[in-house]
């Protein structure tokens, strides 16, 4: 179900990647992934869902010339009554 949540926030992540269009740069490869996630109860009845960011990437410049960039990172996501509430880089894992 949280898996099916956090997909509806690629719309932002694709605003994201507009924006460094509008500065020259533009990725031509994209792929994200949402790993080893774990599931919680948090707070006020709020869900926890923690897991590991990762995204492989290719910028490629207006003159042709491509730099991959690839990184990963923990992320934490609180859902309250199936919505996502808040949304964090989450270094406590």
């Amino acid at each position: 179900m949280f898996r099916n949540l956090l997909a509806e926030q690629l719309p932002v992540l694709t605003d994201r990647r507009e924006a460094y269009a509008r500065h020259n740069r533009r990725f031509t490869e994209v792929t994200s992934t949402f790993d080893d996630v774990l599931t919680g109860p948090g707070p006020d009845g709020s869900v926890v869902v923690r897991g590991i960011l990762g995204e492989y990437s290719v910028l490629t410049h207006t003159d042709g010339t491509q730099e991959p960039e690839e990184g990963e990172l923990p992320g934490r996501f609180v859902f309250t009554g199936g919505v996502l509430r808040q949304e964090a880089d989450d270094a406590s894992k």
